[in-house]
Protein backbone atom coordinates (compact mmCIF):
# COMPACT_ATOMS: atom_id res chain seq x y z
CA UNK A 1 0.00 0.00 0.00
CA UNK A 2 1.47 3.37 -0.85
CA UNK A 3 1.62 6.80 1.80
CA UNK A 4 -1.80 7.63 -0.10
CA UNK A 5 -3.54 4.44 0.63
CA UNK A 6 -3.73 3.45 -2.75
CA UNK A 7 -2.67 -0.36 -3.84
CA UNK A 8 -0.36 -2.57 -6.25
CA UNK A 9 -1.08 -6.14 -7.02
CA UNK A 10 2.28 -6.92 -6.57
CA UNK A 11 5.54 -5.20 -5.46
CA UNK A 12 8.58 -6.89 -6.23
CA UNK A 13 12.18 -7.07 -5.17
CA UNK A 14 11.66 -4.39 -2.25
CA UNK A 15 10.07 -1.76 -4.21
CA UNK A 16 11.71 -1.85 -7.63
CA UNK A 17 9.35 -3.41 -9.53
CA UNK A 18 5.20 -2.67 -9.03
CA UNK A 19 2.92 -5.00 -11.39
CA UNK A 20 -0.67 -4.11 -12.00
CA UNK A 21 -2.89 -7.21 -13.14
CA UNK A 22 -5.94 -7.02 -15.20
CA UNK A 23 -8.14 -9.10 -16.64
CA UNK A 24 -8.90 -6.36 -19.14
CA UNK A 25 -8.50 -5.74 -23.40
CA UNK A 26 -8.95 -2.14 -22.21
CA UNK A 27 -6.87 -0.38 -19.71
CA UNK A 28 -8.29 2.97 -19.08
CA UNK A 29 -6.20 5.49 -17.58
CA UNK A 30 -7.70 5.18 -13.56
CA UNK A 31 -5.54 1.87 -13.70
CA UNK A 32 -2.08 4.09 -13.55
CA UNK A 33 -3.41 5.59 -9.85
CA UNK A 34 -2.06 2.90 -7.83
CA UNK A 35 1.12 2.85 -9.86
CA UNK A 36 1.62 6.17 -10.03
CA UNK A 37 1.13 6.64 -6.63
CA UNK A 38 3.53 3.96 -5.55
CA UNK A 39 5.91 5.69 -8.06
CA UNK A 40 6.07 8.92 -5.76
CA UNK A 41 7.20 6.71 -2.67
CA UNK A 42 9.73 4.59 -4.76
CA UNK A 43 11.09 7.20 -7.19
CA UNK A 44 13.48 4.17 -9.16
CA UNK A 45 10.44 1.73 -9.36
CA UNK A 46 9.68 -0.16 -13.09
CA UNK A 47 6.02 0.71 -13.16
CA UNK A 48 4.30 -2.29 -15.41
CA UNK A 49 0.55 -3.03 -16.26
CA UNK A 50 0.25 -7.18 -17.39
CA UNK A 51 -3.61 -7.71 -19.55
CA UNK A 52 -5.14 -9.19 -22.08
CA UNK A 53 -3.55 -7.05 -25.02
CA UNK A 54 -2.07 -8.04 -27.95
CA UNK A 55 0.70 -6.05 -28.41
CA UNK A 56 3.09 -4.75 -25.25
CA UNK A 57 3.66 -0.92 -25.27
CA UNK A 58 4.74 2.29 -23.06
CA UNK A 59 2.50 4.80 -21.82
CA UNK A 60 4.07 8.17 -20.51
CA UNK A 61 1.67 10.01 -17.85
CA UNK A 62 3.09 13.66 -17.18
CA UNK A 63 4.23 14.16 -13.41
CA UNK A 64 2.14 16.74 -11.45
CA UNK A 65 4.70 19.11 -12.36
CA UNK A 66 5.15 18.25 -15.79
CA UNK A 67 9.00 18.55 -15.21
CA UNK A 68 9.08 14.61 -16.03
CA UNK A 69 7.19 11.59 -17.84
CA UNK A 70 6.31 8.75 -15.67
CA UNK A 71 6.99 4.85 -18.04
CA UNK A 72 4.38 2.79 -17.52
CA UNK A 73 4.82 -0.48 -19.42
CA UNK A 74 1.79 -2.43 -20.26
CA UNK A 75 2.19 -5.75 -21.64
CA UNK A 76 0.13 -8.91 -22.46
CA UNK A 77 0.25 -11.76 -20.05
CA UNK A 78 2.19 -14.41 -22.01
CA UNK A 79 5.13 -11.75 -22.84
CA UNK A 80 5.57 -10.74 -19.00
CA UNK A 81 6.03 -14.68 -18.62
CA UNK A 82 8.48 -14.51 -21.27
CA UNK A 83 10.33 -11.88 -19.71
CA UNK A 84 10.04 -12.92 -16.55
CA UNK A 85 11.11 -16.52 -16.99
CA UNK A 86 14.21 -14.92 -19.22
CA UNK A 87 15.29 -12.94 -16.15
CA UNK A 88 14.52 -9.57 -17.43
CA UNK A 89 11.86 -8.37 -15.26
CA UNK A 90 13.26 -9.98 -11.53
CA UNK A 91 17.05 -8.72 -11.32
CA UNK A 92 18.87 -11.32 -9.38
Amino acid sequence: MTKTGLEVDFIVQGGKVAIECKISKNIDKKEYKGLLAFKADFPEARLMIVALIVNPRIVKIPTESNTQEVEIEIMPLEFFLQQLWAGSIIQP
